[in-house]
């Protein structure tokens, strides 16, 4: 699996989403990598992709943790800390971004975007959109 990547489809409450799974920590290096070569064995039954996700999604409720997945961000018009407030983590992948609550992933960002308008023009029933307008807390415990 080393120095490969997939796609993987999913239908989420209707919508096609599309997720992208690394295979080692040099194509990942900006995210905790939790999906172990187990996971790809299809003789070995321990790890479940659901499990690897929600733990993903733990880490990614804290705000520094998001912050610290753009390390290598390319976009210089559009803040770390305004993606991050926003609930996204970087994916290490040109300018792809992924909510941590509702997985939506948003790229092609473009000059006077704004991460909060963009999260919620696409997604607009995302749980932490609701409950960050309601409380206005960007971490979820």
């Amino acid at each position: 699996m080393s120095g490969k990547k997939f796609t993987l489809k999913l239908k989420l409450n209707g919508n096609q989403q599309s997720f992208i799974f690394c295979g080692n920590e040099e194509m990942c290096g900006n995210i905790e990598i939790i999906f172990k070569e187990s996971f790809y064995n299809s003789d070995d039954k321990t790890t479940e992709p659901n499990q690897d996700m929600n733990r993903l999604k733990k880490i990614m409720r804290n705000k520094q943790k998001r912050l610290d997945s753009f390390k290598n961000w390319p976009i210089s018009y559009i803040s770390k800390e305004e993606m991050a407030d926003a609930g996204f983590y970087y994916l290490n992948n040109s300018d792809r971004v992924r909510c941590f609550t509702c997985d939506g992933v948003i790229h092609e960002w473009e000059h006077g975007d704004i991460p909060i308008e963009e999260h919620k023009r696409h997604f607009p029933n995302c749980r932490f959109l609701i409950t960050n307008s309601l409380s206005g807390v960007d971490t979820v415990d």
